[in-house]
Protein backbone atom coordinates (compact mmCIF):
# COMPACT_ATOMS: atom_id res chain seq x y z
CA UNK A 1 0.00 0.00 0.00
CA UNK A 2 1.33 3.49 -0.67
CA UNK A 3 1.38 6.91 0.97
CA UNK A 4 -2.01 7.95 0.32
CA UNK A 5 -3.37 4.62 1.75
CA UNK A 6 -2.21 4.89 4.68
CA UNK A 7 -3.02 8.39 4.89
CA UNK A 8 -6.71 7.78 4.36
CA UNK A 9 -6.47 4.65 6.51
CA UNK A 10 -5.55 6.98 9.18
CA UNK A 11 -8.00 7.33 12.11
CA UNK A 12 -6.96 10.47 12.96
CA UNK A 13 -7.49 12.09 9.48
CA UNK A 14 -9.26 15.02 9.62
CA UNK A 15 -9.42 18.34 11.14
CA UNK A 16 -9.79 18.14 14.80
CA UNK A 17 -12.76 21.20 14.88
CA UNK A 18 -14.30 18.92 12.16
CA UNK A 19 -14.24 15.86 14.32
CA UNK A 20 -15.59 17.78 17.43
CA UNK A 21 -18.52 19.46 15.61
CA UNK A 22 -19.60 15.96 14.84
CA UNK A 23 -19.18 14.79 18.05
CA UNK A 24 -21.71 17.56 19.35
CA UNK A 25 -24.55 16.88 16.57
CA UNK A 26 -24.41 13.35 17.26
CA UNK A 27 -24.23 14.17 20.83
CA UNK A 28 -26.82 16.21 20.77
CA UNK A 29 -29.05 14.00 18.62
CA UNK A 30 -28.77 11.59 20.88
CA UNK A 31 -29.42 13.52 24.38
CA UNK A 32 -32.88 14.58 22.60
CA UNK A 33 -33.65 11.26 21.77
CA UNK A 34 -33.60 9.69 24.60
CA UNK A 35 -35.13 12.53 26.77
CA UNK A 36 -38.56 12.86 23.80
CA UNK A 37 -38.08 8.93 24.03
CA UNK A 38 -38.13 8.34 27.55
CA UNK A 39 -41.56 10.21 27.53
CA UNK A 40 -42.93 9.29 24.91
CA UNK A 41 -42.65 5.45 25.88
CA UNK A 42 -43.92 5.97 29.34
CA UNK A 43 -46.65 8.32 28.30
CA UNK A 44 -47.49 7.19 24.69
CA UNK A 45 -47.34 11.97 24.37
CA UNK A 46 -45.12 14.83 24.02
CA UNK A 47 -47.04 16.93 25.91
CA UNK A 48 -45.77 16.50 29.45
CA UNK A 49 -42.48 17.85 27.61
CA UNK A 50 -43.94 21.63 27.09
CA UNK A 51 -47.37 21.50 28.93
CA UNK A 52 -45.78 24.10 31.82
CA UNK A 53 -42.44 26.14 31.83
CA UNK A 54 -40.87 24.16 34.90
CA UNK A 55 -41.57 20.92 32.29
CA UNK A 56 -40.24 22.92 29.39
CA UNK A 57 -37.38 23.65 31.55
CA UNK A 58 -36.87 20.36 33.26
CA UNK A 59 -35.99 18.75 29.60
CA UNK A 60 -33.90 21.29 28.52
CA UNK A 61 -31.76 20.90 31.58
CA UNK A 62 -31.83 16.35 30.77
CA UNK A 63 -30.75 17.74 27.26
CA UNK A 64 -28.10 19.45 28.32
CA UNK A 65 -26.73 17.40 30.74
CA UNK A 66 -27.15 14.43 28.89
CA UNK A 67 -25.52 16.43 25.96
CA UNK A 68 -22.14 17.02 27.37
CA UNK A 69 -22.07 13.05 28.67
CA UNK A 70 -22.72 11.74 25.61
CA UNK A 71 -20.12 14.11 23.99
CA UNK A 72 -17.89 12.43 27.30
CA UNK A 73 -18.35 9.12 25.92
CA UNK A 74 -18.41 9.82 22.55
CA UNK A 75 -15.56 11.08 22.64
CA UNK A 76 -13.51 8.18 24.68
CA UNK A 77 -15.44 5.96 22.71
CA UNK A 78 -13.85 7.12 18.89
CA UNK A 79 -10.39 6.86 21.01
CA UNK A 80 -11.08 3.46 21.77
CA UNK A 81 -12.40 2.55 18.03
CA UNK A 82 -9.60 4.62 17.13
CA UNK A 83 -6.94 2.08 18.01
CA UNK A 84 -8.99 -1.03 17.23
CA UNK A 85 -9.42 0.30 13.66
CA UNK A 86 -5.60 1.33 13.87
CA UNK A 87 -5.23 -2.46 14.28
CA UNK A 88 -7.38 -3.29 11.70
CA UNK A 89 -5.21 -1.29 8.99
CA UNK A 90 -2.17 -2.26 9.90
CA UNK A 91 -3.57 -5.75 9.74
CA UNK A 92 -4.74 -5.54 6.49
CA UNK A 93 -1.26 -3.34 5.14
CA UNK A 94 1.24 -6.42 6.34
CA UNK A 95 -0.70 -9.43 6.93
CA UNK A 96 1.36 -12.26 5.06
CA UNK A 97 -0.78 -15.07 2.98
CA UNK A 98 -1.49 -17.68 5.10
CA UNK A 99 -3.84 -20.93 4.22
CA UNK A 100 -6.86 -19.54 2.54
CA UNK A 101 -5.13 -17.10 0.07
CA UNK A 102 -2.80 -18.23 -2.97
CA UNK A 103 0.90 -16.60 -3.32
CA UNK A 104 -0.45 -13.56 -4.65
CA UNK A 105 -2.50 -12.82 -1.94
CA UNK A 106 -5.86 -14.03 -3.52
CA UNK A 107 -8.49 -16.15 -1.80
CA UNK A 108 -8.54 -19.87 -2.86
CA UNK A 109 -11.25 -21.02 -4.87
CA UNK A 110 -12.20 -23.58 -2.62
CA UNK A 111 -13.13 -20.90 0.37
CA UNK A 112 -16.31 -19.64 -1.25
CA UNK A 113 -18.08 -23.22 -1.61
CA UNK A 114 -17.07 -24.41 1.98
CA UNK A 115 -18.43 -21.26 3.30
CA UNK A 116 -21.49 -21.32 1.75
CA UNK A 117 -21.99 -25.06 2.91
CA UNK A 118 -21.45 -24.15 6.64
CA UNK A 119 -23.20 -21.21 7.04
CA UNK A 120 -25.81 -23.80 4.94
CA UNK A 121 -25.60 -26.75 7.36
CA UNK A 122 -25.55 -24.36 10.62
CA UNK A 123 -29.51 -23.40 9.91
CA UNK A 124 -30.32 -27.28 9.42
CA UNK A 125 -31.36 -27.91 13.20
CA UNK A 126 -33.63 -24.93 12.83
CA UNK A 127 -35.19 -26.74 9.57
CA UNK A 128 -35.79 -29.82 11.40
CA UNK A 129 -37.02 -28.51 14.73
CA UNK A 130 -39.56 -26.34 12.73
CA UNK A 131 -40.38 -29.24 9.83
CA UNK A 132 -42.19 -29.34 8.07
CA UNK A 133 -41.93 -25.30 7.70
CA UNK A 134 -43.14 -21.82 9.30
CA UNK A 135 -46.38 -20.51 7.66
CA UNK A 136 -46.77 -16.90 9.74
CA UNK A 137 -46.82 -13.35 8.99
CA UNK A 138 -49.06 -13.11 5.60
CA UNK A 139 -48.42 -16.48 4.30
CA UNK A 140 -51.87 -17.38 4.43
CA UNK A 141 -53.43 -14.31 1.91
CA UNK A 142 -50.30 -14.71 -0.63
CA UNK A 143 -50.95 -18.22 -0.74
CA UNK A 144 -54.53 -17.71 -1.52
CA UNK A 145 -53.46 -15.12 -4.25
CA UNK A 146 -50.98 -17.85 -5.67
CA UNK A 147 -53.40 -20.51 -5.90
CA UNK A 148 -55.27 -18.33 -7.29
CA UNK A 149 -53.68 -17.34 -10.38
CA UNK A 150 -52.18 -14.32 -11.73
CA UNK A 151 -55.75 -12.42 -11.63
CA UNK A 152 -55.68 -13.07 -8.07
CA UNK A 153 -52.11 -11.48 -7.10
CA UNK A 154 -52.20 -8.18 -5.79
CA UNK A 155 -49.33 -5.51 -5.50
CA UNK A 156 -50.43 -5.14 -1.41
CA UNK A 157 -47.56 -7.70 -1.24
CA UNK A 158 -44.70 -8.41 -3.47
CA UNK A 159 -46.41 -10.35 -6.74
CA UNK A 160 -42.48 -11.71 -7.43
CA UNK A 161 -42.23 -13.21 -4.21
CA UNK A 162 -45.71 -14.37 -4.57
CA UNK A 163 -45.27 -16.28 -7.66
CA UNK A 164 -42.11 -17.54 -6.42
CA UNK A 165 -44.44 -19.44 -3.67
CA UNK A 166 -46.91 -20.57 -6.03
CA UNK A 167 -44.22 -22.47 -7.95
CA UNK A 168 -43.42 -24.07 -4.43
CA UNK A 169 -46.69 -24.66 -4.00
CA UNK A 170 -47.29 -26.65 -7.38
CA UNK A 171 -43.89 -28.16 -7.30
CA UNK A 172 -45.09 -29.62 -3.52
CA UNK A 173 -48.73 -30.63 -4.83
CA UNK A 174 -46.66 -32.76 -7.58
CA UNK A 175 -44.10 -34.38 -5.20
CA UNK A 176 -46.49 -34.78 -2.35
CA UNK A 177 -44.86 -32.95 -0.11
CA UNK A 178 -45.80 -29.87 1.87
CA UNK A 179 -44.69 -26.50 -0.14
CA UNK A 180 -42.66 -25.51 2.87
CA UNK A 181 -40.44 -28.07 2.50
CA UNK A 182 -39.46 -26.99 -1.33
CA UNK A 183 -39.30 -23.31 -0.35
CA UNK A 184 -37.50 -23.37 3.00
CA UNK A 185 -34.52 -25.43 1.62
CA UNK A 186 -34.22 -22.80 -1.56
CA UNK A 187 -33.93 -20.11 0.63
CA UNK A 188 -31.77 -21.30 3.28
CA UNK A 189 -29.44 -21.84 0.27
CA UNK A 190 -30.03 -18.52 -1.29
CA UNK A 191 -29.74 -16.91 2.17
CA UNK A 192 -26.18 -19.10 2.87
CA UNK A 193 -25.10 -17.93 -0.24
CA UNK A 194 -25.29 -14.33 0.60
CA UNK A 195 -23.58 -14.70 3.70
CA UNK A 196 -21.13 -16.67 2.07
CA UNK A 197 -20.40 -13.80 -0.12
CA UNK A 198 -20.36 -11.09 2.52
CA UNK A 199 -17.91 -13.55 4.51
CA UNK A 200 -15.54 -14.10 1.38
CA UNK A 201 -15.61 -10.17 0.66
CA UNK A 202 -13.89 -9.70 4.47
CA UNK A 203 -11.64 -11.64 3.41
CA UNK A 204 -10.35 -10.27 0.37
CA UNK A 205 -10.12 -6.89 1.74
CA UNK A 206 -8.04 -8.59 4.99
CA UNK A 207 -10.28 -7.74 7.47
CA UNK A 208 -8.85 -8.66 11.01
CA UNK A 209 -9.17 -12.04 11.70
CA UNK A 210 -10.86 -11.47 14.71
CA UNK A 211 -13.82 -8.96 12.81
CA UNK A 212 -14.16 -12.28 10.22
CA UNK A 213 -14.44 -14.58 13.10
CA UNK A 214 -17.33 -12.57 14.63
CA UNK A 215 -18.95 -12.30 11.82
CA UNK A 216 -18.87 -15.56 10.92
CA UNK A 217 -20.21 -16.53 14.51
CA UNK A 218 -22.58 -13.79 14.40
CA UNK A 219 -24.56 -15.30 11.31
CA UNK A 220 -24.33 -19.14 12.57
CA UNK A 221 -25.07 -19.20 15.84
CA UNK A 222 -27.73 -15.87 16.04
CA UNK A 223 -31.18 -18.01 16.16
CA UNK A 224 -33.06 -14.98 15.01
CA UNK A 225 -31.05 -15.68 11.38
CA UNK A 226 -31.40 -19.93 11.89
CA UNK A 227 -35.51 -18.91 11.91
CA UNK A 228 -35.63 -16.44 8.99
CA UNK A 229 -33.69 -18.84 7.36
CA UNK A 230 -36.51 -21.18 7.16
CA UNK A 231 -39.34 -19.06 7.78
CA UNK A 232 -41.62 -18.14 4.24
CA UNK A 233 -41.45 -14.42 4.30
CA UNK A 234 -41.15 -11.62 1.82
CA UNK A 235 -37.99 -9.96 4.40
CA UNK A 236 -35.95 -13.08 4.04
CA UNK A 237 -36.05 -12.70 0.54
CA UNK A 238 -35.31 -9.42 0.13
CA UNK A 239 -32.16 -9.78 3.28
CA UNK A 240 -30.61 -12.06 0.10
CA UNK A 241 -30.21 -9.26 -2.23
CA UNK A 242 -29.69 -6.95 -0.04
CA UNK A 243 -27.03 -7.91 1.22
CA UNK A 244 -25.25 -8.64 -1.95
CA UNK A 245 -26.22 -5.16 -2.87
CA UNK A 246 -24.57 -3.73 -0.29
CA UNK A 247 -21.70 -6.01 -1.10
CA UNK A 248 -21.52 -4.29 -4.59
CA UNK A 249 -21.48 -0.87 -3.03
CA UNK A 250 -18.58 -1.84 -0.44
CA UNK A 251 -16.56 -3.22 -3.17
CA UNK A 252 -17.83 0.30 -4.88
CA UNK A 253 -16.30 2.31 -2.22
CA UNK A 254 -13.00 0.25 -2.74
CA UNK A 255 -12.97 0.76 -6.05
CA UNK A 256 -13.52 4.68 -5.28
CA UNK A 257 -9.50 4.39 -3.50
CA UNK A 258 -8.32 2.37 -5.87
CA UNK A 259 -4.98 3.97 -8.18
CA UNK A 260 -3.63 4.27 -11.06
CA UNK A 261 -2.82 0.28 -12.51
CA UNK A 262 -5.40 -1.01 -10.51
CA UNK A 263 -8.90 -2.53 -11.28
CA UNK A 264 -11.99 0.03 -12.03
CA UNK A 265 -15.53 -1.34 -12.28
CA UNK A 266 -16.88 -2.92 -15.51
CA UNK A 267 -20.20 -3.53 -17.46
CA UNK A 268 -20.44 -6.64 -15.53
CA UNK A 269 -20.04 -4.94 -12.12
CA UNK A 270 -22.37 -2.27 -12.87
CA UNK A 271 -25.25 -4.69 -14.29
CA UNK A 272 -25.18 -6.32 -11.20
CA UNK A 273 -25.64 -3.78 -9.50
CA UNK A 274 -28.31 -2.44 -11.65
CA UNK A 275 -30.08 -5.91 -11.50
CA UNK A 276 -29.71 -6.78 -7.79
CA UNK A 277 -30.98 -2.81 -7.45
CA UNK A 278 -33.92 -3.94 -8.90
CA UNK A 279 -34.41 -7.11 -7.66
CA UNK A 280 -34.35 -5.61 -3.46
CA UNK A 281 -37.44 -3.04 -5.27
CA UNK A 282 -39.42 -5.70 -6.66
CA UNK A 283 -39.36 -7.65 -3.17
CA UNK A 284 -40.78 -4.46 -1.15
CA UNK A 285 -41.64 -1.15 -2.53
CA UNK A 286 -40.45 0.49 0.67
CA UNK A 287 -36.88 0.33 -1.42
CA UNK A 288 -37.86 1.78 -4.02
CA UNK A 289 -38.21 4.96 -1.87
CA UNK A 290 -35.50 4.08 -0.30
CA UNK A 291 -32.77 4.04 -3.32
CA UNK A 292 -34.63 7.07 -4.49
CA UNK A 293 -33.23 8.58 -1.47
CA UNK A 294 -30.09 7.50 -1.86
CA UNK A 295 -28.99 8.51 -5.13
CA UNK A 296 -28.08 11.70 -4.58
CA UNK A 297 -26.29 11.47 -1.42
CA UNK A 298 -24.74 8.71 -3.54
CA UNK A 299 -23.82 11.07 -6.12
CA UNK A 300 -21.93 13.38 -3.44
CA UNK A 301 -19.59 10.51 -2.63
CA UNK A 302 -18.81 8.61 -5.49
CA UNK A 303 -16.51 10.78 -7.43
CA UNK A 304 -15.26 9.60 -10.83
CA UNK A 305 -18.10 6.78 -10.95
CA UNK A 306 -21.25 9.39 -10.14
CA UNK A 307 -22.15 9.30 -13.87
CA UNK A 308 -21.90 5.36 -14.33
CA UNK A 309 -23.75 4.82 -10.60
CA UNK A 310 -26.52 7.44 -12.37
CA UNK A 311 -27.54 5.45 -15.47
CA UNK A 312 -27.03 1.77 -13.49
CA UNK A 313 -29.36 2.76 -10.38
CA UNK A 314 -31.66 5.25 -12.60
CA UNK A 315 -32.28 2.29 -14.97
CA UNK A 316 -33.11 0.15 -12.10
CA UNK A 317 -35.55 2.54 -11.10
CA UNK A 318 -37.09 2.80 -14.51
CA UNK A 319 -37.44 -1.31 -14.80
CA UNK A 320 -38.90 -1.35 -11.67
CA UNK A 321 -41.26 1.30 -12.27
CA UNK A 322 -41.84 -0.50 -15.98
CA UNK A 323 -42.39 -4.22 -14.19
CA UNK A 324 -44.50 -2.80 -11.05
CA UNK A 325 -47.02 -0.55 -13.45
CA UNK A 326 -47.81 -1.41 -17.03
CA UNK A 327 -46.23 -5.23 -16.65
CA UNK A 328 -47.84 -6.48 -13.39
CA UNK A 329 -51.01 -4.80 -15.18
CA UNK A 330 -50.74 -5.88 -18.62
CA UNK A 331 -50.55 -9.64 -16.67
CA UNK A 332 -53.84 -8.76 -14.84
CA UNK A 333 -52.00 -8.42 -11.37
CA UNK A 334 -54.29 -5.59 -8.95
CA UNK A 335 -53.15 -2.70 -7.21
CA UNK A 336 -52.69 -2.33 -3.55
CA UNK A 337 -55.04 -1.05 -0.68
CA UNK A 338 -54.10 2.53 -0.94
CA UNK A 339 -54.73 2.63 3.20
CA UNK A 340 -51.20 0.50 3.34
CA UNK A 341 -49.51 3.69 2.84
CA UNK A 342 -51.51 5.84 4.98
CA UNK A 343 -50.79 3.95 8.42
CA UNK A 344 -49.28 7.23 10.02
CA UNK A 345 -52.26 9.98 8.76
CA UNK A 346 -54.60 7.31 9.68
CA UNK A 347 -53.29 7.04 12.96
CA UNK A 348 -53.11 10.44 13.77
CA UNK A 349 -56.37 11.69 12.77
CA UNK A 350 -57.77 8.49 14.86
CA UNK A 351 -55.65 9.71 17.80
CA UNK A 352 -57.40 13.40 17.49
CA UNK A 353 -60.81 11.96 17.18
CA UNK A 354 -60.15 9.80 20.44
CA UNK A 355 -57.82 12.22 22.88
CA UNK A 356 -59.42 15.70 21.61
CA UNK A 357 -62.96 14.57 20.08
CA UNK A 358 -64.19 17.10 22.19
CA UNK A 359 -62.00 20.03 20.84
CA UNK A 360 -63.99 18.68 17.25
CA UNK A 361 -67.05 20.33 15.56
CA UNK A 362 -69.75 18.34 14.07
CA UNK A 363 -68.10 19.08 10.30
CA UNK A 364 -64.73 18.05 11.88
CA UNK A 365 -66.01 14.52 12.85
CA UNK A 366 -68.55 14.34 9.51
CA UNK A 367 -65.54 14.91 7.50
CA UNK A 368 -63.48 12.02 9.73
CA UNK A 369 -66.40 9.90 9.44
CA UNK A 370 -66.47 9.65 5.82
CA UNK A 371 -63.21 8.04 5.99
CA UNK A 372 -63.46 6.22 9.23
CA UNK A 373 -65.95 5.45 11.53
CA UNK A 374 -65.89 8.08 13.68
CA UNK A 375 -68.27 6.13 16.91
CA UNK A 376 -65.89 3.60 16.28
CA UNK A 377 -62.82 4.70 17.11
CA UNK A 378 -61.82 4.41 20.63
CA UNK A 379 -62.20 0.60 20.41
CA UNK A 380 -60.10 0.81 17.31
CA UNK A 381 -57.46 3.53 18.92
CA UNK A 382 -54.01 1.64 19.75
CA UNK A 383 -50.91 3.94 20.37
CA UNK A 384 -48.10 1.26 18.99
CA UNK A 385 -50.90 -0.59 16.23
CA UNK A 386 -52.37 1.06 14.07
CA UNK A 387 -54.07 -1.82 11.47
CA UNK A 388 -56.92 -1.78 13.51
CA UNK A 389 -57.67 2.08 12.62
CA UNK A 390 -56.26 1.31 9.06
CA UNK A 391 -58.11 -1.87 8.40
CA UNK A 392 -61.35 0.33 8.91
CA UNK A 393 -60.40 2.69 6.60
CA UNK A 394 -62.93 3.47 3.54
CA UNK A 395 -60.16 2.98 0.74
CA UNK A 396 -62.36 3.26 -1.92
CA UNK A 397 -64.02 6.00 -0.89
CA UNK A 398 -60.58 8.04 -0.44
CA UNK A 399 -59.41 7.11 -4.02
CA UNK A 400 -62.55 9.38 -4.67
CA UNK A 401 -61.65 11.75 -2.82
CA UNK A 402 -57.85 12.24 -2.25
CA UNK A 403 -57.94 16.18 -1.86
CA UNK A 404 -60.51 15.92 0.79
CA UNK A 405 -58.64 13.58 3.12
CA UNK A 406 -55.30 15.77 2.48
CA UNK A 407 -56.91 19.05 3.25
CA UNK A 408 -58.78 17.70 6.44
CA UNK A 409 -54.96 15.91 7.91
CA UNK A 410 -53.46 19.40 7.36
CA UNK A 411 -56.12 21.09 8.80
CA UNK A 412 -56.12 19.45 12.32
CA UNK A 413 -52.05 18.91 12.06
CA UNK A 414 -52.61 22.36 12.39
CA UNK A 415 -55.08 22.56 15.51
CA UNK A 416 -53.41 20.00 17.08
CA UNK A 417 -49.49 19.17 16.43
CA UNK A 418 -48.85 17.76 19.88
CA UNK A 419 -51.39 14.75 18.98
CA UNK A 420 -49.86 14.29 15.51
CA UNK A 421 -46.00 14.35 16.29
CA UNK A 422 -47.00 12.17 19.84
CA UNK A 423 -49.47 9.60 17.15
CA UNK A 424 -45.75 9.69 14.80
CA UNK A 425 -42.92 8.95 17.61
CA UNK A 426 -45.54 6.43 19.62
CA UNK A 427 -46.58 4.14 16.74
CA UNK A 428 -43.02 3.10 15.56
CA UNK A 429 -40.99 3.92 19.20
CA UNK A 430 -39.63 0.49 19.37
CA UNK A 431 -37.96 1.03 15.81
CA UNK A 432 -35.98 4.29 17.58
CA UNK A 433 -36.11 4.50 21.53
CA UNK A 434 -33.17 2.74 23.09
CA UNK A 435 -35.22 2.15 26.02
CA UNK A 436 -37.95 0.38 24.38
CA UNK A 437 -38.85 -3.15 25.11
CA UNK A 438 -38.43 -5.78 21.69
CA UNK A 439 -41.98 -7.27 22.23
CA UNK A 440 -44.09 -4.34 23.35
CA UNK A 441 -46.01 -4.53 26.66
CA UNK A 442 -49.27 -3.07 25.66
CA UNK A 443 -49.96 -5.68 23.53
CA UNK A 444 -49.02 -8.38 26.22
CA UNK A 445 -52.21 -7.03 27.98
CA UNK A 446 -54.11 -8.32 24.72
CA UNK A 447 -55.33 -11.69 25.03
CA UNK A 448 -56.29 -11.54 21.32
CA UNK A 449 -52.82 -10.29 19.62
CA UNK A 450 -50.48 -12.78 18.49
CA UNK A 451 -47.96 -9.88 17.95
CA UNK A 452 -44.49 -11.64 19.40
CA UNK A 453 -41.03 -11.33 18.60
CA UNK A 454 -40.99 -13.64 15.50
CA UNK A 455 -44.28 -15.02 14.17
CA UNK A 456 -43.69 -19.08 14.01
CA UNK A 457 -47.08 -20.89 14.05
CA UNK A 458 -48.21 -23.12 11.45
CA UNK A 459 -51.83 -24.29 10.21
CA UNK A 460 -53.15 -26.71 8.29
CA UNK A 461 -54.17 -25.84 4.41
CA UNK A 462 -53.95 -27.59 0.94
CA UNK A 463 -50.20 -27.07 0.44
CA UNK A 464 -49.44 -27.41 4.16
CA UNK A 465 -50.08 -30.33 6.95
CA UNK A 466 -49.90 -28.05 9.38
CA UNK A 467 -48.32 -30.34 11.85
CA UNK A 468 -44.76 -30.13 13.45
CA UNK A 469 -42.66 -33.46 13.01
CA UNK A 470 -42.19 -33.12 17.08
CA UNK A 471 -38.55 -34.99 16.17
CA UNK A 472 -36.61 -32.93 18.51
CA UNK A 473 -38.69 -31.05 20.78
CA UNK A 474 -36.10 -29.50 22.75
CA UNK A 475 -34.76 -27.79 19.97
CA UNK A 476 -37.92 -26.56 18.95
CA UNK A 477 -38.13 -25.14 22.21
CA UNK A 478 -35.74 -23.26 22.40
CA UNK A 479 -36.20 -21.80 18.74
CA UNK A 480 -39.62 -20.95 20.53
CA UNK A 481 -38.16 -19.59 23.62
CA UNK A 482 -35.82 -16.86 21.38
CA UNK A 483 -39.39 -16.45 19.35
CA UNK A 484 -41.21 -15.10 22.31
CA UNK A 485 -37.94 -13.04 23.25
CA UNK A 486 -36.24 -15.04 26.22
CA UNK A 487 -35.04 -13.23 29.27
CA UNK A 488 -31.13 -13.86 28.11
CA UNK A 489 -31.74 -11.65 25.01
CA UNK A 490 -32.53 -8.74 27.00
CA UNK A 491 -29.23 -8.84 28.82
CA UNK A 492 -27.04 -5.79 28.94
CA UNK A 493 -24.77 -5.64 25.67
CA UNK A 494 -26.29 -8.99 24.13
CA UNK A 495 -29.63 -7.31 24.01
CA UNK A 496 -28.52 -4.96 20.73
CA UNK A 497 -27.97 -7.86 18.44
CA UNK A 498 -31.93 -8.56 19.15
CA UNK A 499 -33.19 -5.16 19.93
CA UNK A 500 -35.87 -3.24 17.11
CA UNK A 501 -33.82 -0.05 17.99
CA UNK A 502 -30.35 -1.24 17.17
CA UNK A 503 -30.26 -1.03 13.75
CA UNK A 504 -30.70 2.67 13.18
CA UNK A 505 -28.20 3.65 16.02
CA UNK A 506 -25.40 1.14 14.77
CA UNK A 507 -26.05 2.80 11.10
CA UNK A 508 -26.10 6.53 12.87
CA UNK A 509 -22.84 5.80 14.92
CA UNK A 510 -21.15 4.39 11.49
CA UNK A 511 -21.98 7.10 9.59
CA UNK A 512 -20.57 9.70 12.09
CA UNK A 513 -17.40 7.88 12.78
CA UNK A 514 -17.05 7.28 8.78
CA UNK A 515 -17.45 11.48 8.27
CA UNK A 516 -15.05 12.27 11.39
CA UNK A 517 -12.41 9.70 10.28
CA UNK A 518 -12.68 11.69 6.84
CA UNK A 519 -14.35 8.97 5.02
CA UNK A 520 -17.36 9.97 3.32
CA UNK A 521 -17.00 7.48 0.28
CA UNK A 522 -17.33 4.32 2.76
CA UNK A 523 -21.02 5.93 4.10
CA UNK A 524 -22.14 4.85 0.71
CA UNK A 525 -23.42 1.51 2.24
CA UNK A 526 -25.29 3.09 5.06
CA UNK A 527 -27.89 5.17 2.90
CA UNK A 528 -30.31 2.18 1.77
CA UNK A 529 -30.40 0.22 4.75
CA UNK A 530 -31.28 3.94 6.60
CA UNK A 531 -33.78 4.75 3.98
CA UNK A 532 -35.37 1.61 4.05
CA UNK A 533 -35.65 2.32 8.47
CA UNK A 534 -37.42 5.46 7.25
CA UNK A 535 -40.31 4.08 5.50
CA UNK A 536 -40.48 1.80 8.28
CA UNK A 537 -41.66 4.69 10.43
CA UNK A 538 -44.13 5.41 8.13
CA UNK A 539 -45.24 1.66 8.79
CA UNK A 540 -48.62 0.19 11.09
CA UNK A 541 -46.27 -0.85 13.44
CA UNK A 542 -42.91 -2.24 14.74
CA UNK A 543 -41.99 -5.38 13.64
CA UNK A 544 -38.32 -7.87 13.99
CA UNK A 545 -39.04 -9.47 10.53
CA UNK A 546 -38.77 -5.57 9.42
CA UNK A 547 -35.57 -4.70 10.11
CA UNK A 548 -34.50 -7.87 9.95
CA UNK A 549 -32.79 -7.57 6.39
CA UNK A 550 -30.96 -4.53 8.20
CA UNK A 551 -29.79 -6.76 11.06
CA UNK A 552 -28.13 -9.20 8.50
CA UNK A 553 -25.51 -6.19 7.33
CA UNK A 554 -24.20 -5.95 10.99
CA UNK A 555 -20.79 -7.89 9.94
CA UNK A 556 -20.63 -6.12 6.58
CA UNK A 557 -21.23 -2.62 8.11
CA UNK A 558 -18.81 -3.13 11.09
CA UNK A 559 -15.91 -4.78 8.92
CA UNK A 560 -16.55 -1.45 6.64
CA UNK A 561 -16.16 0.82 9.29
CA UNK A 562 -13.12 -0.40 10.92
CA UNK A 563 -10.95 -1.32 8.29
CA UNK A 564 -11.93 2.07 5.64
CA UNK A 565 -8.80 1.67 3.71
CA UNK A 566 -7.73 0.99 0.39
CA UNK A 567 -7.51 -2.60 -1.03
CA UNK A 568 -5.25 -4.56 -3.32
CA UNK A 569 -7.18 -5.43 -6.54
CA UNK A 570 -6.67 -9.41 -5.69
Amino acid sequence: MGDRAAKKASPGRGRTGIKILLCAVFSFLCSVLLVVGRTVYRTNSVHSLFDTGPHRAAACGAITVLWILCMAVSAAAYRGLGFLTGRCVRFARTSPAGPLYTADGRVKRWVFPVTWAAVFASWIPAFMAYYPGITAYDTYVQSRQAMGGLAAITRYHPPLHTMFWGLCIKAGAALGVDATLIYAPIQMAMLSFAFAVMLVFMLRRHCHPAVIVCSALYIVLDPVIAIFSVEMVKDSMLTVFLILLTVCLAALTDKLNETGGQSTAGIRFWLILGVLTAICCLLRNNIFYAVVLFLPFALMVCGRYRRQLAVTVGGALAVFLLINGPVYSALGIGEGNAREMLSVPIQQITTVAVQRGDDLSDKDREAIDAFLPYDELPDLYEPRFADYAKNAFDSEYFGEHKREFAQLWMDLFGRFPQEYWSAFLTLNIQLWYPGSAAVDPSSLADPDSDRRYIETFIFPSEYCSGERAGRFPRLLAYYEDVANFSDWMGWPVIRVLFALWAPIWILVICFFLLMARGRPEKTLILYIPAFLWLTYMAGPTSALRYVFPIMALYPLIIAVTLQAQEVSAG
